[in-house]
């Protein structure tokens, strides 16, 4: 096993892209290239050309990843000797993998945000991704800092999503039924629980967008989802209005 001395980021200049690109800087002691097929466009793919490891963070949509993925294949960027990790908060990493001409070389890789601040990573292991491929991301994940959490089980919103999201769709539900205003409900649980965030200040910190492609995922992808994953409606309307936190400086609060 080689650790990584040179590491590609996708999707550098969004919110998780760019702090995954700084922590790798700041600590790893990587020479990293950043590319952003989303938000600079006019850039070429080719600047990540010796790259040993691949982040992509490109927007949570299956079909976006899966272009990038390509496009790294064709341009010869994403080859046999090269490991490609997806921060993916819940996308299948199987069913991402299986898009590709490397499975056993694609892995979960999810970051938290800020991912300055959020010292532990989700591993999140597909159904080919090799043992080689996981100790390669996990000895990288040391390097930036960050502590393993592997996920042997490629399940919709591995851990981390699939407890916290129930709980923020849970909040939001209570706030549509009116049984307390935002401020209240995140009151009781911030002080009642010792959490340093309310659920909906969490959900605007996150994105609501972020919150509402997830519980669609848990909701598709999960036994009895349905039901149990359903999102709010005040959520979806509030994410059809534009209100989609703090990126557009509204959500279940407002912003300066």
């Amino acid at each position: 096993m080689q650790v990584p001395r040179i590491v590609g980021v996708l999707g550098a200049a969004g919110q998780m892209g760019s702090g995954i690109a700084e922590v790798l800087g700041q600590r790893s002691g990587c020479t990293v290239l950043r590319y952003d097929p989303v938000k600079e466009p006019e850039k070429d793919i080719n600047v990540l050309r010796g790259a040993e490891f691949l982040i992509e963070a490109v927007p949570e949509v299956f079909e976006t990843k899966v272009a990038v993925y390509k496009a790294l294949e064709e341009a010869r960027v994403w080859t046999e000797h090269v490991v490609l990790a997806s921060n993916t908060s819940s996308l299948s990493i199987t069913r991402l993998a299986a898009t590709s001409k490397f499975p056993e070389n694609f892995i979960g890789m999810h970051f938290f945000y800020p991912v300055q601040r959020m010292n532990i990573v989700e591993i999140v292991c597909g159904l080919r991704t090799s043992e080689n491929t996981v100790e390669v991301t996990e000895s990288l994940a040391r390097k930036m800092g960050k502590e393993c959490a592997r996920c042997v089980s490629d399940s919709p919103g591995f851990v981390s999503n699939r407890i916290l999201m129930p709980y923020i769709n849970e909040a939001i539900e209570t706030l549509r039924e009116g049984t307390a205003d935002a401020k209240d409900i995140d009151r009781i649980m911030k002080l009642g629980t010792n959490v340093p965030m309310g659920p909906l200040a969490l959900a605007d910190f996150i994105g609501l967008d972020t919150c509402l492609n997830i519980l669609r995922v848990l909701e598709q992808g999960l036994p009895g989802g349905s039901v149990k994953y359903r999102a709010s409606p005040l959520l979806v309307k509030y994410v059809d209005a534009g209100w989609l936190g703090r990126k557009t400086k509204r959500g279940f609060y407002t912003y300066d």
